[in-house]
């Protein structure tokens, strides 16, 4: 479970945001924070995907962007073993990622990982839901002994994906799972965004817009030209 100073305390100022507000911003949080724009687009639909699914995503990714000791370089794989080269934890979302390219078809491989020492592992939970429907095949992932089961793209118990939201870091097992029925999709509360956050996410986001230039501070800027006839 994650130490109680690395959670946000709901105030009154916390947002129900809508899913599409959410992968706006953390779009633009995930750019400023200095992602390359395509591991941008997957983490802020990443963070959608959980949002629609009652976790407070946007949270999860600031703790990721702030996260120092997560690590930039290239993943090792040994055999059914993912480690970080050079120590440090594994990001999701660039793993997330690798995932998706390596099993998202339903030609691909049976998934049988070990990951050491994910970060905010929760936001794996998108990317292996994206490949349980590409491959057509049941996934289960365990963590700190909780297991979930994603089948066509679904959980099978809710309840579980805001479990594994507790957890900080963990070194997280990914199998394939007997094949079962898609389950219903469960129309889940907005979750609830503490105010810190979305200032702390706005902020990043301000490091994407264009510095202003004396030009354009003294109307310079534009096509300069009159569109009067």
């Amino acid at each position: 479970m994650r130490d109680l100073d690395d959670s946000f305390g709901v105030g009154p100022d916390a947002i129900r945001l809508s899913r599409n507000e959410t992968e706006s911003l953390c779009y633009k949080a995930a750019r400023g924070a200095g992602l390359p724009w395509g591991l941008a687009e997957e983490a802020a639909w990443a963070a959608g995907w959980l949002a629609g699914h009652g976790v407070d995503a946007a949270s999860a990714l600031l703790r990721r962007f702030r996260d120092d000791d997560v690590t930039k370089a290239l993943l090792a794989v040994d055999q059914a073993h993912v480690r970080a080269v050079g120590g440090g934890r594994l990001c999701p979302i660039r793993i997330g990622t690798a995932l998706l390219d390596r099993f998202g078809a339903d030609t691909g491989p049976a998934i049988d990982l070990q990951l050491d020492a994910a970060a905010e592992p929760v936001l794996l939970l998108p990317f292996l839901a994206r490949i349980s429907t590409a491959s057509r095949k049941a996934i289960r992932i365990d963590l700190h002994g909780v297991s979930l089961v994603l089948a066509g793209g679904e959980p099978t118990d809710p309840a579980a994906v805001s479990r594994l939201a507790t957890f900080a870091c963990g070194s997280v097992r990914i199998v394939q799972a007997p094949d079962i029925a898609t389950p219903a999709r469960r129309i889940a509360a907005r979750p609830a965004t503490p105010g810190p956050v979305l200032r702390a996410l706005e902020a990043l986001a301000l490091r994407t817009t264009v510095p202003a230039t004396e030009a354009s501070r003294t109307g310079g800027a534009g096509a300069g030209i009159s569109d009067n006839d």
